[in-house]
């Protein structure tokens, strides 16, 4: 397999949808989240795997991201069963490591740079507080960007708390694609991480 065409091809698969499965648990009460923050800032740092196989060869790429945004906009509301946010926007600026190996052998690494600008965006969705400390998104993210890349997402939630007058709801994601073949060659892709969304109560 040609090496650069693969490793760019296992370095653009790096970027998947994360989602968070809705708990089982009982029902809370929302009445600490109702109120209006500032966007503060989104945060995510994550590790994917990808993987093609053909001809008797294997060849994987392992990828790190970490960013935190700047210049974040925009304001987000929370009611007793929803949340509208408004303007909210962002810049996010980083390079993402990628580890390639052959059969198991590390053969090459690669930096890449990426930038993403969020222009202001309005979106709302309703929501369920789940146990004492956790939410449930029934459309998605509140932002844009972080489920996606668009106001539409699939569901989604987190653990929220606060420290003082902010808001941090963290989400642990996972995500694996089922496998993919075509011509010999299979491709399987996963990825987890943390992401962070920080707002400041007004």
């Amino acid at each position: 397999m040609p090496r650069k065409l693969t490793l760019l091809c296992l370095i653009g698969c790096s970027f998947l949808v994360f989602s968070c499965h809705k708990s089982n648990d009982a029902g809370g009460s929302s009445a600490q989240l109702v109120g209006n923050y500032k966007l503060l800032y989104l945060s995510l740092q994550s590790q994917s795997v990808n993987q093609v196989s053909g001809g008797g060869q294997t060849q994987k790429t392992v990828t790190n991201t970490s960013y935190t945004t700047v210049q974040n906009t925009g304001t987000i509301s929370f009611t007793k069963d929803s949340i509208a946010s408004k303007g909210v926007g962002y810049t996010a600026n980083w390079t993402s490591i990628g580890y390639v190996y052959q059969n198991g052998s590390l053969i090459d690494s690669v930096s890449i740079p990426f930038s993403i600008t969020i222009p202001p965006t309005n979106s709302a969705t309703k929501y369920d507080v789940i146990g004492s400390d956790s939410l449930y998104f029934h459309g998605g993210y509140l932002t844009a960007g972080i489920g996606g890349g668009s106001t539409i997402a699939p569901p989604s939630g987190g653990r929220y708390s606060f420290k003082g007058d902010t808001l941090f709801l963290i989400s642990k994601v996972l995500q694996t694609t089922p496998p993919q073949s075509s011509g010999g060659i299979t491709v399987t892709a996963s990825a987890s991480g943390v992401a962070t969304i920080a707002m400041l109560k007004q």
